[in-house]
């Protein structure tokens, strides 16, 4: 089934939080394994590892996560242990900072995690990017969004090419499952890092954040979502927008919501909407717009249609 879907998780269920992991155990009045004790059914625990959701909460990968756990903490004979890396900072891009996050990642990844995995006795990690622990000897199973790394090589720096193309692959060949949430990257993954078909799984995004839901409005403007990086093409927008204006007479702004920085005439930047000033972008949109030299599946546009933009 979809993992990102709509719908708060059911009341009653408790989310178990591993020793050091972030947030308290017994917040909620019955946990999983209690649910799976009374169904007969035997609890499944789940460490999962939110990391990135901590330090990037509104990029596509944390709001994957976010929905992620809330539909895990759904499923009965199920136990989601959630932890994150305290010492993990913001991307530095480059430099002292970045070898300072690599490692962090290592100590995390190949020490840190795998003691959260005994303290918890969880059954099984999952990293939702590529990661595998060494030390950790039970399954383990990643998330694979896309390779667009490796079919737009030009738009990524060339160390972090060369890192994804090493760790990256050999996390994927060494789960147990890996998880694709798209055909399009399922089939990259078998065909460019020769994973096994039989350990890769599609399942699809469901229709991304929790937004309030409001009826369509007039149209403003149109709507970009996302970032700046090279690969969403965002200077082809621009003049695809520029063009527009000077054949319009009355031209509709161009909304840039998130973290690109761009500034022009009738060019409207708004850093870091919250779900609420974001259901109401969506809703007075003309369209959303989306150029992208490549993406698996976009949140974005999934969350457009669900607003009925």
């Amino acid at each position: 089934p979809s993992l990102t879907g709509r719908g708060a998780p059911r009341p009653g269920v408790r989310e178990r939080h591993c020793p050091d992991g972030g947030g308290p155990a017994g917040s909620a009045p019955a946990s999983a394994r209690a649910r799976g004790a009374l169904s007969g059914t035997p609890t499944v625990r789940v460490l999962l590892d939110t990391t990135f959701a901590r330090r990037a909460p509104a990029s596509g990968t944390g709001v994957y996560l976010e929905r992620l756990q809330a539909a895990l903490a759904e499923l009965a004979g199920l136990e989601v242990i959630p932890v994150a890396n305290p010492r993990r900072r913001a991307p530095a891009g480059g430099g002292a900072g970045s070898l300072g996050n690599a490692l962090a990642d290592q100590w995390w990844t190949q020490l840190e995690l795998p003691r959260r995995a005994r303290a918890a006795r969880a059954d099984l990690i999952h990293h939702p990017l590529p990661a595998h622990c060494r030390r950790a000897h039970l399954p383990q199973v990643v998330t694979v969004h896309d390779l667009a790394f490796e079919r737009l090589p030009a738009h990524f720096d060339r160390r972090y090419r060369t890192y994804a193309r090493l760790v990256h692959r050999a996390a994927a060949r060494r789960a147990a499952v890996v998880i694709c949430v798209s055909e399009a990257t399922a089939a990259d993954v078998r065909a460019l890092w020769g994973v096994a078909g039989e350990q890769v799984i599609v399942a699809h995004h469901g229709p991304g954040q929790l937004l309030p839901e409001l009826p369509r409005r007039t149209a403003t403007h149109f709507l970009y979502v996302g970032d700046d990086e090279p690969r969403k093409n965002l200077a082809v927008l621009l003049a695809a927008y520029r063009a527009y204006r000077e054949a319009s007479a009355q031209p509709l702004e161009l909304v840039l919501a998130g973290s690109a920085r761009r500034e022009g005439p009738g060019v409207r930047p708004v850093s870091a909407p919250s779900p609420a000033q974001l259901a109401e972008l969506y809703a007075a949109a003309a369209a959303l717009v989306h150029h992208a030299a490549h993406e698996s599946l976009g949140l974005t546009l999934l969350e457009a249609m669900g607003a009925g933009t």
